[in-house]
């Protein structure tokens, strides 16, 4: 009997996700208020000790210096620790890479460490966390003392105030320090100035002369307030928790203090937030989503609304868009709720620290130190990384600069965010709390039903594996007919369905099954599939197409582009404090497959961004092979994949392009809007 080759594909994805926010790729999990320290450092005439010069405190003529490369590229390490080396004579080992756990995580479990980390908490990974659990940080108290090399000022007197008092740079509030704030990204209320000039109405420093200034602007036909997508409101809901009840309430309230809602300071804002509603622009409901929301921040343009809650990143966002005559950008805190009290403004902070069983520890200080210098602090702005360094801001042009300005013009950094937890199953924070604004302004929610809707939950579906029994069917039936079977399934790394199948095999004591990992998943597991396909009308046998698949695989590739982050984290794919804050910042993560497991790929801020981002990211990974068609896929409608189709058919001259609808198993996880596209890259040859 002549044998066929039946194919096999399982379609499991269990999708999870690093985090990404606007100017850096990770957030602070939590805040917390902590004694003031700096000043309090003994200096080395009381201890009876005389001070050494920066470059003579240590030995050490070499450090090992980890880095994560984020969105602001891996040669501003480079040329800030040539710097270093060039002031110190302390010579750098460099590790910079996207997914820098996998690169140093291994050498810390056999004992070597790197003398300086520069990896925030809130990643997938947790390498940093549990340092943090550990107690494996170093108390880097002293380099706040420490002279800056080259410089005559303490790394203390460098970093603006407020930036060293928070569980960001002391996990365990006990008034030491433990991480550098690195690089940050400040928020707050945004607004035309030049309407604010026009009519001679002034930037409100109290709710009650918001609201006197919202009756005004009513009046003339204005609202006061705006908002892109409703997870805005979160940065503009942590600057109003410290203006009402100061450190201590907004650490009850991250850290889901039973009855935190029920105190006088949980309703006052609540109450601050309903009544706000009622002085929102009655359109921006409809446009609040991922593909609209720039709908809403045109509002502030076109001078049909004053303030709206957003960062740094708008103002190239909005760079192209049209605008009143006279508009200026303006940035102002979250105002406070009594005359003279302090305004605040979010900041989100990257975080560096020395593990404190680093062998140079001494010479890492004097790293740490450096990165507050001129030098250095110059080379990371050319990148974009802005360091929270006073004076700093008056190195930085353009609009930007007011955006940085806003701690020197006496505005307080809001630091933290949500505490991490175990994921809760169905349960979405964005959702359940900021989602439900978009029901109070447009008047389908009453305020009672505001405050009740945070009890609320939502349920996304599960997904499982095959079951053995499956497998086994097939496999049994294949060897009756004589048939040789190769079974092709999602990566071991994202699925049991390899496993799964084995453990099928050998119970139906079948010796005509081949196994593949793709590696892969969804699109780019069917494109492995098609050319298996392929192999076997062309007569190749299974030994055959399975050591060819081995090697194909290794030149496939997917990148997608994901939407609405909050279906990841429903599934339990994805931390909350992560989905709250790219939902927020209106972030659209690239995932990739990257040793058998999804791996970011890049970022972009809104969804022409996504497209641009992906094309670039398909070129980086080697181009589509013409050879071999590139397979895209939808979610909800093929127009997602329209911009894909142009792309190739006007770029690379590519008109045999595949496009299929993603199903419902990845679909549950990755939710409407996703898109994405499979290739082979240009290094394949195959001998067909």
């Amino acid at each position: 009997m002549k044998k066929w080759i039946a194919l096999i594909l399982a379609l499991v994805m269990a999708v999870s996700m690093f985090a990404g926010c606007a100017k850096q790729a990770e957030q602070p999990v939590n805040d917390q208020q902590q004694s003031e320290q700096t000043a309090e450092q003994p200096t080395d005439a009381e201890n009876g000790t005389e001070e050494q010069p920066a470059d003579e405190q240590t030995t050490a003529q070499k450090i090992t210096v980890a880095a994560l490369e984020s969105a602001y590229g891996a040669d501003m390490w480079t040329k800030v620790a040539e710097a270093f080396t060039a002031q110190t004579g302390i010579e750098v080992e460099l590790i910079v890479d996207k997914n820098l756990e996998d690169v140093i995580g291994p050498s810390m479990k056999a004992g070597t460490y790197p003398d300086f980390v520069h990896l925030s908490a809130g990643r997938e990974d947790a390498l940093t966390e549990a340092f943090i659990k550990d107690r494996g940080l170093e108390n880097v108290t002293d380099v706040l003392s420490m002279t800056v090399p080259g410089e005559d000022v303490t790394v203390g007197e460098k970093i603006s105030a407020g930036f060293t008092d928070s569980t960001v740079t002391n996990p365990y509030n006990d008034g030491e320090t433990y991480f550098a704030p690195m690089f940050y990204s400040p928020c707050g209320l945004f607004y035309n100035a030049g309407l604010l000039k026009e009519k001679g109405w002034e930037v409100p420093t109290t709710w009650d002369e918001m609201w006197e200034l919202g009756d005004k602007a009513k009046e003339e036909g204005i609202s006061l307030f705006c908002y892109p997508t409703a997870g805005y409101l979160q940065e503009f809901t942590f600057a109003l928790a410290y203006s009402v009840g100061g450190p201590d309430f907004f650490n009850k309230m991250v850290n889901y203090e039973e009855g935190v809602w029920e105190t006088e300071e949980g309703k006052t804002v609540l109450d601050i937030m309903a009544k706000l509603a009622t002085y929102t622009e009655p359109s921006v409901p409809a446009c609040a989503n991922n593909q609209d929301f720039t709908k809403n921040q045109q509002l502030i343009l076109d001078n049909k609304a004053i303030f709206m809650p957003n960062g740094t990143w708008v103002i190239a966002e909005m760079a192209e868009a049209p605008r009143a005559d006279g508009f200026e950008w303006g940035v102002t805190a979250i105002p406070s709720t009594e005359a003279g009290g302090a305004g605040y403004s979010v900041a989100w902070i990257e975080q560096a620290w020395i593990p404190a069983a680093a062998e140079n520890k001494d010479a890492a200080k004097q790293f740490m130190a450096f990165m507050y210098s001129d030098v250095a602090a110059d080379i990371f702005a050319e990148s974009n990384a802005i360091q929270p360094i006073a004076g700093l801001t008056d190195k930085i042009s353009g609009d930007e600069a007011k955006c940085y300005a806003i701690y020197e013009n006496g505005a307080k950094p809001a630091l933290g965010s949500w505490a991490a937890t175990n994921a809760v199953e169905g349960v979405s924070l964005m959702d359940t709390f900021f989602g439900a604004v978009n029901s109070l302004v447009s008047g389908s929610m009453t305020k009672d039903e505001f405050f009740t809707r945070l009890a609320e939950d939502s349920k996304l579906p599960r997904t499982s594996q095959p079951s053995p029994a499956s497998f086994i069917e097939l496999f049994e039936e294949a060897a009756d007919a004589g048939d040789e079977v190769i079974v092709i399934t999602v990566a071991q790394k994202l699925s049991g369905t390899y496993q799964c199948a084995k453990l099928a095999a050998d119970m139906a004591n079948v010796d005509n099954v081949l196994f593949v990992d793709s590696g892969h998943v969804c699109l780019s597991e069917a494109l492995l599939v098609r050319l298996a396909v392929q192999l076997r009308d062309s007569g190749k046998t299974a030994g055959q197409i399975a050591a060819i698949l081995e090697h194909a695989k290794e030149h496939l590739h997917l990148v997608a582009a994901i939407d609405d982050l909050k279906y990841l984290r429903k599934g339990g794919r994805l931390p909350a404090a992560v989905a709250v804050a790219g939902g927020m910042l209106g972030i659209k993560p690239l995932i990739t497959i990257q040793d058998g497991k999804v791996a970011m790929a890049g970022k972009a801020r809104g969804l022409p961004g996504a497209y641009v981002a992906l094309f670039k990211k398909v070129e980086e990974m080697g181009g589509i092979n013409p050879a071999f068609p590139a397979l895209a896929g939808y979610t909800v409608s093929p127009r997602e994949v329209t911009p894909i189709q142009t792309y190739l058919r006007d770029n690379l001259q590519q008109e045999d392009l595949l496009v299929r609808q993603i199903g419902c198993v990845i679909g549950t996880h990755a939710g409407p809007g996703a898109f994405g596209i499979a290739f082979f890259d240009k290094t394949l040859t195959l001998d067909l």
